[in-house]
């Protein structure tokens, strides 16, 4: 093989497949795979782990192209290596291989990377035959993984707890995910009316979702296959592939259902965000807790440690059907992950009592969302109940 490209476009496709390399793996994990096609016109950079690959895409095109090609050809090398002479190389590179050598001369630097044969690259994909197709504007799939991966357990106890559950049933795309602890569950509408599920590891979906488009008109295409899942968009330049979850996940509608809920408030979602993270500085970090209280003028957001010290503040109260006459206390990690997650000016805020589950709804209307997060004991309900 043989290319002249870009160091801007060569950056930006190795930044991008970084997500799913191994550095300290002692298989292909720690290698990128570059194929170069010249019929075709494009030049692929993947990188691969035993649960997902990923793979984007460079074109030559007629007018200010970003690689020119003259020979096709593969070449499999350290991802690491080819990253750190990327970054400090000059505008322009040329990349060829003599066997499984790959050779890169930028400016006056010659420089000579050792691989392996491609043929020993086993990057991880699914060969599922019937897959159930649907395509999702890409800033509503950004947000549905955002608004839902982050409350997935990172405990390996119950593995099928670590992934976000994806549903595509009767014209919607529904994300949920939870620990035990927080539940948070999105949803958007699907032009197609067919039907689809699986598990995905949620650390795999907050990797590659970060490279999205925010762009509204740029659609993504989503393949639902037996054992896997695959994403593509910006016409093929970049795919995704991952392999699913193994496992029956718990009825979130089950989980959700609620009783009417005697309290509700509306809240300014960013003041009452920095106020939490303010005061959550104070909590011990080995039972951290914040305390919720509620009076006529606002919520009152107070934290107390033996070791730092105690510290208050509050956020105005914009609506209510009526005041709490309790307090309740979360751990803050979890509540700010969830005031995080959301995207609307406003939380809408829903209790029965001190001990029972809160539920959070966004205030941004182009979503379906919501957010369930169970109450901490504080220490004087724990000597209570001791």
């Amino acid at each position: 093989m043989k290319i002249d490209i870009k160091k801007v476009a060569l950056v930006k496709a190795l930044q991008e497949v970084k997500e799913t390399t191994l550095e300290k793996a002692t298989n292909f994990a720690r290698f990128v795979k570059i194929a170069v096609n010249q019929d075709d016109s494009r030049v692929d950079f993947t990188t691969s782990n035993m649960e997902a690959t990923t793979r984007v895409t460079v074109w030559e095109s007629a007018m200010n192209t970003p690689v020119t090609i003259h020979q096709s050809g593969e070449a499999v090398v350290p991802y690491k290596m080819l990253a750190d002479m990327a970054t400090r190389s000059h505008d322009t590179l040329t990349l060829s291989t003599e066997k499984t050598k790959l050779t890169i001369r930028t400016g006056k630097t010659h420089m000579e990377l050792a691989g392996i044969d491609p043929k020993d690259f086993l990057a991880y994909q699914y060969q599922d035959d019937e897959r159930e197709v649907f395509r999702v504007p890409a800033s509503k799939l950004k947000a549905l993984i955002q608004y839902t991966a982050f409350a997935a357990s990172t405990s390996e106890v119950r593995p099928i707890l670590t992934g976000v559950y994806l549903v595509a049933e009767n014209g919607q795309l529904k994300a949920s995910a939870t620990d035990g602890l927080c539940l948070s569950t999105a949803s958007c509408t699907l032009e197609s009316l067919e039907s689809a599920h699986l598990i995905i590891p949620a650390t795999t979906l907050s990797k590659w979702v970060k490279h999205l488009p925010e762009d509204d008109d740029e659609e993504v295409l989503i393949q639902f296959g037996e054992s896997g899942l695959q994403v593509t968009w910006d016409d093929d330049s970049h795919q995704v592939m991952m392999r699913a979850l193994s496992g029956q996940y718990p009825d979130i509608n089950r989980l959700i259902a609620q009783k009417p809920l005697q309290y509700q408030l509306r809240l300014n979602r960013l003041e009452w965000l920095q106020a939490l993270e303010r005061i959550g500085i104070l909590s011990e970090s080995s039972a951290p807790r914040v305390t919720l209280t509620f009076r006529e003028e606002g919520c009152y957001v107070e934290s107390k440690s033996e070791q730092y010290g105690q510290g208050s503040d509050w956020v105005a109260i914009l609506a209510k059907s009526a005041l709490p006459d309790f307090p309740i206390t979360f751990n803050p990690r979890l509540l700010i992950s969830q005031l995080k997650a959301m995207r609307g000016e406003e939380v809408l805020v829903g209790m029965n009592g001190p001990n029972e589950p809160v539920f959070f709804k966004d205030g941004f209307t182009d979503f379906d969302m919501l957010g369930l997060l169970s109450p901490v004991l504080s220490p004087r309900q724990q000597q209570q109940s001791a």
